[in-house]
């Protein structure tokens, strides 16, 4: 087991879907992370008002993290280079409001919320792209 898989490790999840929608992948991935032992954060895509809210999951050792950004969101469609600076701001806000940097960060977020992972100051990082939705004579 890697280093920033041992117990007790601190791993986020960033995740484009919600924890209390359709459960894929990166779920199942967070559940067996905390089964072994490691501190879990599954980090919902941002919506609602501003601020970060942690709530205890159904699973032990796993928090879901909702939160919502500082700034009004259409910026990531109408100023993106705005969106990113941004992003790196609400990255360090999470950070905080955390209780520091995690050991992993792990990335399943394919719409790009944060463009820039070592914004979090974790020892790992994982860009993981999977779940894409899919279309009907494509792949």
């Amino acid at each position: 087991m890697s280093v920033v898989f041992r117990q007790g490790a601190r791993i986020w999840v960033i995740s484009p879907q919600r924890w209390d929608g359709l459960n894929v992948s990166k779920h199942h991935y967070a559940r067996e992370l905390a089964a072994r032992g490691c501190q879990v954060w599954f980090i919902d895509p941002p919506r609602g008002p501003k601020g970060v809210r942690v709530a205890p999951s159904d699973v032990a050792g796993l928090d879901v993290v909702h939160y919502g950004t500082w700034f009004p969101y259409r910026l990531k469609f109408h100023a993106p280079r705005l969106f990113d600076l941004a992003m790196r701001r609400q990255a360090r806000l999470l950070v905080k409001a955390l209780g520091g940097p995690p050991d992993l960060i792990w990335d399943f977020d394919k719409t790009g919320q944060f463009s820039d992972l070592r914004v979090f100051g974790a020892k790992q990082s994982l860009f993981h792209l999977v779940d894409a939705p899919s279309r009907p004579g494509v792949g």
